[in-house]
């Protein structure tokens, strides 16, 4: 029954060529697609073969040959290897063995080996490129006298990387933000080094003008921003050192709104006033719940053209800012269910919206959405022209 050769191959990422290829020699008489043989070969006595199967021997007449095979490399792509011959040793062996390898660019390559000594281990041959397609051949003769045949091996030669590795920004802010904290993430790819071997270093330009120490983070936040143009930049560097040049960036610009985020302006006790709260007739301190802040709401007597009025400091002097303006007023049966309030200052003029102030107390709730242009102040005033009418508390929230 015929035997099959001792043939290893190891596959080492991300090269498709196999890592490794070692052939060992089969009992006398045997053959394979790996190993074939011209002439006679016996077992060999001598101590330290290769592999499971003792070293063959010839009987050194000149015409005996032993022969090893690797499977194709690589369909697609040329492979580089060693290429090693394994005999053992005895002093009847020949001191010129030769070794021919073939399949390689540039013809068959054949070397003299004394087999003598050196035995036991594996002998460098050559390095050699296979072509597409190939394998690897390697054939010893007795044409010098009586040879050992044992194994050969094939090692890859892996080229020395040294292409830097390719570094992405996959999240980040570009161009014109109008808040103070930019979130970046990022991820890189090696033609060696495995992604997640792979380490980065970064910096926010103009805050940190060096690159600190490489580490494993793949994502950061910067918090407190200033207006400002900033860079962020980000390498990566693999397992050989190589380090992406240049950094990779991403340029975004701070533009804080110099609208304030949220105005909210309280009433004052019966009779108070000040720069943001004035009144018109009389208005008392009411015992009604869910009022808004530290002051109670205030009640007026209704029907009297009673007015309370609300003001901002002025919002911006440099641009135009946008705002969403609501109402509070605590609930009570006695309150009229059409208290108009109305806003002013914004572009188009006045707007008055009636509210019912039986209902939806102790809550903000929404009159609408004005622009106000630089330099103005927004104003809220609420009248009694309708019945008692509750004054309490406007906000205004800014809309980015």
């Amino acid at each position: 029954m015929p035997q099959t050769a001792a043939s290893r191959a190891f596959p080492v990422a991300p090269l498709s060529c196999p890592a490794q290829v070692i052939v060992d020699n089969l009992p006398p008489g045997s053959s394979s697609a790996q190993v074939t043989f011209t002439g006679t070969w016996a077992t060999s006595s001598a101590s330290n073969s290769f592999g499971l199967n003792a070293s063959l021997i010839s009987p050194g007449f000149g015409g005996t040959t032993y022969t090893w095979k690797t499977p194709a490399f690589n369909a697609v792509q040329a492979c580089s290897y060693q290429v090693f011959v394994w005999w053992t040793v005895s002093s009847s062996r020949s001191p010129s063995a030769p070794y021919t390898v073939l399949g390689q660019t540039g013809g068959p390559a054949t070397k003299n080996f004394n087999q003598q000594t050196g035995g036991g281990q594996w002998n460098l041959h050559g390095t050699y490129t296979f072509p597409a397609g190939a394998i690897g051949t390697v054939t010893v003769s007795d044409a010098n006298g009586r040879a050992s045949a044992d194994a050969v091996q094939f090692v890859l030669v892996v080229p020395a990387d040294t292409a830097p590795p390719v570094t992405t920004i996959t999240t980040g802010p570009t161009g014109t933000i109008t808040v103070n904290s930019a979130s970046f993430a990022w991820t890189g790819s090696d033609n060696v080094t495995p992604v997640g071997s792979l380490l980065y270093s970064f910096r926010l330009d103009p805050l940190e003008p060096s690159f600190p120490a490489f580490g494993s983070a793949t994502s950061t936040t910067y918090s407190g921003l200033a207006n400002g143009n900033y860079t962020f930049l980000v390498q990566a560097k693999d397992q050989a050192g190589n380090v992406t040049q240049p950094a990779v960036g991403r340029a975004f610009t701070v533009a804080l709104s110099p609208c304030p985020a949220q105005v909210v302006v309280d009433n004052l006790p019966p009779g108070s006033t000040s720069a943001q709260v004035s009144f018109t007739g009389t208005w008392s301190t009411s015992p009604a719940s869910n009022t808004f802040g530290a002051n109670a709401s205030l009640v007026s007597p209704g029907f009297s053209g009673d007015t309370y009025t609300w003001k901002t400091p002025v919002f911006s002097t440099g641009e135009a800012c946008t705002y969403q303006v609501s109402l509070w007023w605590p609930v009570s049966i006695s309150r009229s269910a059409n208290v108009p309030y109305t806003v002013s200052g914004q572009s188009g003029g006045p707007a008055t919206k009636n509210f019912n102030q039986q209902a939806a107390g102790g809550q903000w709730n929404l009159h609408g959405t004005y622009t106000f242009p630089a330099g103005a102040v927004g104003t809220v005033t609420v009248s009694d022209a309708n019945g008692r009418t509750s004054a309490d508390a406007v906000r205004f929230v800014l809309v980015p």
